[in-house]
């Protein structure tokens, strides 16, 4: 019988309460945080949840034709160039056609609004399949000024920060113990020879990519943040951009997350129960997790167990889909 969704959300959130995983402290990191929702999507895929997704055979040339415009882009587009900024958005990478033009369809209302409240903004988009598909030239505030830039060059930097650093990292003893530890709990808790399946989890490398990536892209935001001054960031996708996350919260930025899709309290880039939120007894802060949620309706306000006070829960609405509803 084939383990479910539930299954390995509450023995997650076991190993969570057993080792305090969410507040555990490695190299000056919280590296349970920036890894849960990888991890849950690893093993998901190792136990035949879901379906691992296809990879096509990359050429030589292929990288060298999708690093071109990522070096281009860094040059042109650089975010951290500008002005001081009332607010920074930070998008949905994947864009949809709508009213004639490519837009994400989670924040493409903020701009408007933004100039309704007389607030000056910036948005700093991701890439999707290393391309950007927003007319960025049509894309102009009240005053008429190109108010996008792209985040290339950070990704550019960050990818081959890591690639160098790989085995530089100077863990601890006793934090190397710690990652071995939790490693196997991991394979302990998600192998059942009875019912027929046995993962392994190379929870180090896991680990160590994801805080390279999170050490050199926080100090690049924090950056961005101490010379664009934002008092507020959008963010779509919190859960894969903790750096970004992070880096505002450490200079007093408020994070306010745009809902982009179903919400559960099987989806572990949101629900965190109680017994996951100790540490020592007590309820700590989820660090690396937004201040509000803005949610499509009241019913999503109560679809899981979210770390943050519910009065941060939000109700906005969804404008794209009540746009096309009419």
């Amino acid at each position: 019988m084939k383990i479910t969704v539930k299954e390995i959300c509450e023995k997650f959130w076991d190993l969570e309460e057993k080792y305090e995983l969410n507040h555990m402290l490695i190299q000056d990191t919280y590296p349970w945080q920036l890894i849960r929702v990888y991890l849950y999507y690893e093993i998901a895929r190792k136990l035949n949840v879901f379906e691992s997704a296809q990879q096509a055979t990359i050429t030589r040339a292929d990288k060298i034709k999708s690093l071109t415009p990522f070096i281009k882009n860094s040059l042109l587009y650089n975010p951290a160039k500008g002005k001081e900024k009332d607010v920074l958005i930070f998008d949905h990478p994947r864009k949809v056609m709508f009213k004639g033009e490519y837009r994400d369809i989670y924040s493409y209302f903020l701009p408007q609004a933004l100039d309704d409240f007389n607030q000056s903004y910036e948005l700093i988009e991701t890439p999707y399949l290393n391309k950007h598909y927003t007319n960025r030239k049509n894309k102009k505030d009240k005053n008429g000024k190109k108010y996008i830039r792209y985040n290339d060059k950070i990704l550019l930097e960050s990818y081959i920060y890591k690639n160098k650093n790989r085995n530089k990292i100077p863990f601890t003893e006793e934090e190397l113990n710690k990652i071995n530890q939790i490693e196997k709990a991991i394979e302990n808790t998600f192998s059942d020879i009875n019912r027929g399946y046995m993962i392994t989890i190379d929870l180090f490398r896991i680990m160590e990519d994801h805080i390279l990536n999170f050490q050199y892209e926080y100090e690049k935001y924090r950056e961005i943040f101490e010379k664009k001054k934002p008092s507020k960031i959008f963010i779509v996708v919190a859960y894969e951009n903790k750096a970004i996350v992070a880096a505002a919260k450490s200079k007093g930025i408020e994070v306010v997350e745009l809902q982009h899709g179903t919400i559960s309290r099987y989806h572990l880039g949101y629900s965190y129960p109680t017994s996951t939120m100790l540490k020592n007894g007590k309820i700590k802060e989820i660090e690396y997790f937004p201040d509000k949620i803005l949610t499509f309706g009241e019913y999503w306000n109560n679809a899981c167990y979210y770390p943050i006070h519910p009065k941060n829960l939000i109700t906005m609405g969804f404008p794209y889909f009540e746009e096309n509803a009419r």
